[in-house]
């Protein structure tokens, strides 16, 4: 083995030079011998890779660099954005429809206004003050409206029936009219002949419910608008905004209404059990009962309406007698069975106007 530095022969297992004194290379020392640049007993291995690094120069660090600041932001930004940054591209629900048009509901408070007549099936009439806003007008159609839907009827002065609907009266539908003048407001109870304003209607605002939807009368379909100078309406709300009562108000209307319909199936079923003891004390055997599925139909079974003379007969001279307390019962129809397990029977109607 001969050293680099001046060529001198020395033994394999030399650690120096005999002659120069330089240090021999790596390659030279014996096996397990302790490498010159091992890092603190670690070996070359670990210091081998630490220079490599070292060695890549300044702009590979700057890009390292970079690298984990975008991938830091990027994980930032996921967790601070909320899943409502997608609501804008989401259809709006009925609720929110809801909370859009009270929003445009008047926030000036309705005008005092006094109530001058009402009559079933023609109307109320309510007058203002002639300095009356179109503004105010909305705020007391709005204020209608919810006194309407909520029967508080008698909040704006109707204490008695507005409709009649199948014989029966009561507040299913009606219209109010509001005049800014008290010469006008009896325009719509005139039988005959014109009103003391002439022809043509002179009423300042109008609201409207119980109207015909699909070919049913809905209670809560319902319109308001403005009567401009020149005879034209102006449209304030109506039904197809689907607006609905605050929750709370809603609850206890509903509540109402359901011990109303409670009220009512108990009334039906006493009336079915007093039909039938007065027809079997004149008689007939026949058994009666209140449909469950149709709580308007009271069904009659008795074998007596096999025979079609018999039928007739009881249609046309016992069942009129009972036609006024069928109807104010709410009964709309009645089903004759004519006996048997498999009898469905034919439906007839009361007749109720």
């Amino acid at each position: 083995m001969f050293c680099k530095g001046c060529g001198q022969q020395v033994a394999s297992d030399s650690a120096f030079c005999n002659r120069c004194g330089k240090p021999l290379a790596q390659s030279n020392l014996r096996e397990g011998g302790k490498p010159p640049l091992a890092i603190n007993g670690r070996g070359d291995g670990i210091s081998n890779q630490a220079n490599s690094l070292f060695r890549l120069g300044p702009k590979v660090w700057i890009f390292a660099t970079i690298l984990l600041l975008l991938i830091g932001a990027i994980f930032s930004f996921k967790r601070t954005v909320k899943p409502e940054s997608t609501a804008p591209n989401s259809p709006p629900t009925k609720q929110n429809q809801a909370d859009t048009v009270d929003s445009n509901r008047p926030t000036v408070s309705p005008p005092r206004f006094r109530f001058y007549r009402s009559k079933l099936e023609q109307g109320t009439s309510v007058v203002v003050s002639p300095s009356t806003s179109d503004e105010q007008l909305e705020s007391l159609l709005w204020l209608f409206r919810e006194k309407v839907r909520s029967h508080r009827f008698a909040d704006i002065g109707i204490t008695h029936p507005t409709s009649k609907r199948f014989g029966t009266e009561g507040y299913s539908a009606g219209l109010i009219s509001v005049y800014r003048n008290q010469k006008c407001a009896g325009e719509n109870f005139f039988d005959a002949g014109l009103g003391p304003c002439g022809y043509g209607d002179h009423s300042a605002a109008f609201y409207q419910w119980g109207l015909l939807v699909n070919g049913v009368f809905d209670p809560d379909a319902d319109s308001a608008g403005i009567t401009s100078s020149d005879g034209g309406k102006t449209e304030v709300f109506s039904y197809k905004d689907h607006w609905k009562l605050p929750a709370e108000l809603q609850a206890k209307t509903d509540s109402e209404r359901n011990s109303e319909e409670t009220s009512n199936k108990v009334n039906r079923a006493n009336f079915a059990e007093e039909l039938e003891r007065q027809l079997k004390a004149a008689g007939f055997d026949i058994t009666v009962w209140v449909r469950e599925t149709e709580s308007d139909e009271l069904v009659l079974n008795s074998d007596i309406f096999k025979d079609t003379a018999t039928r007739v007969e009881f249609l046309s001279t016992v069942l009129p007698k009972w036609k006024h307390s069928l109807c104010k019962s709410g009964f709309r129809q009645i089903r004759l069975i004519r006996g048997g397990l498999f009898s469905t029977g034919d439906v007839y109607s009361v007749g109720c106007n």
